[in-house]
């Protein structure tokens, strides 16, 4: 006699976890590079933000976020992008969208075009790392208009909206939170419990640290 065994793969079991817990399931994420997206994909979510499944430099993202009416009342227009030329790009005023997961511009654009519609300006919430922030640069994304804001650092600022990860201490700032773990897990889940963060009310984000 054989019998079947189904093994659950733990990435799953983490994934349904993570669902289970989720109570805030309308929020809007804006982020600069695919964590959006694959927490969009992780929690069976529809997709209310326009930054999903591309990337957009820290710097410009910055610029987005802290004037966000401003950039949502543009159209986003073609361009070549020489620092990425494999990469379809389009130009929102003087910010840079790459549409790293889009087979055009044109593509990429009316994906933004159509979620930007979606977003929900009183459930705001923002990620994004120190790579090419300076402390004055995390400063000022403290003024941030959104329910809350997480800055991801290699330093201890000391902020409510930064999460130290102490793994990437001495470092300029935080490395890739993208790749996958043995577990199956994004890196950047070894370090950070979105689900509680996106539940809480708590506006401090070191509080939502879960490394070790």
């Amino acid at each position: 006699m054989f019998f079947i065994i189904n093994i659950i793969p733990p990435q799953v079991i983490f994934r349904n976890r993570q669902r289970k817990r989720l109570k805030n399931k309308k929020f809007t994420l804006l982020t600069g590079n695919c964590i959006g997206g694959y927490l969009y994909h992780q929690l069976g979510l529809g997709f209310t933000s326009p930054t999903i499944n591309m990337m957009i430099l820290n710097q410009d993202f910055k610029k987005l976020i802290l004037n966000l009416d401003h950039y949502m009342k543009l159209t986003p227009t073609p361009c070549f992008d020489s620092r990425y030329p494999g990469v379809p790009s389009a130009l929102l005023g003087d910010i840079t969208l790459h549409f790293t997961h889009y087979s055009s511009s044109i593509a990429g654009i009316e994906a933004w075009e159509k979620r930007k519609h979606r977003i929900d300006f009183d459930n705001i919430y923002v990620m994004i790392s120190d790579i090419d922030l300076s402390k004055n640069d995390i400063e000022d994304l403290c003024r941030v208009r959104c329910k809350k804001i997480v800055v991801m650092t290699s330093k201890d600022y000391g902020f409510d909206n930064c999460l130290y990860i102490p793994a990437y201490r001495g470092r300029e700032h935080v490395g890739e939170l993208l790749g996958k773990t043995l577990s199956g897990k994004w890196k950047f889940e070894k370090y950070f419990d979105f689900v509680g963060w996106v539940n809480s009310e708590d506006p401090k984000a070191q509080n939502f640290y879960i490394g070790k």
